[in-house]
Parts: C-alpha cells; structure tokens; sequence
C-alpha cells in the first residue's frame, strides 16, 4: 500500500503505507521517495507549492502553483 501525497511547500512524498501504522512514519522510514517542485524563473522562484498527487501508469503527476503540472516517474536507486 502506498500513499502519494504533496505538502505545498514540502514536496511530492511517496510513502509506505504496509504494516502497522503506529507512530511517526518518516521515523520508521517509510518514505520510498520525495521530490520537490522548482522552477528559476516560476511564479515564486524555486519555491515548491505542490497539491494533487495522482499516480497513473508508472508516472506521478502533480500541480505546482508556482511551476505548473509536473510528471514523475518512480525509479530504484538500486
């Protein structure tokens, strides 16, 4: 189970939602990736303002007041 959820100013957050849900997730480390909106010459310059995560057909797409409509795709460092 996995939640997509962005918090404005901080970001894209992919988070691992399986198992027991006690406690800070972040803590636990939970977090399979993150990523932040920037854009130089933006609404406000390189400042995240991201909302609306929707995960479709190996991308993540997600608005950016500050930058527009962003695409991601989900990699492994690995």
């Amino acid at each position: 189970d996995t939640l997509y959820v962005a918090y404005y100013n901080a970001g894209l957050r992919v988070v691992d939602l399986s198992g027991d849900l006690k406690g800070n997730l972040y803590e636990q480390g939970r977090e399979i990736a993150h990523f932040k909106s920037f854009d130089p010459e933006g609404r406000v310059p390189n400042a995240p303002m991201a909302w609306g995560p929707q995960p479709y057909e190996g991308h993540i797409f997600f608005a950016d007041w500050n930058s527009g409509l962003w695409a991601v795709e989900l990699t492994s460092d690995k």
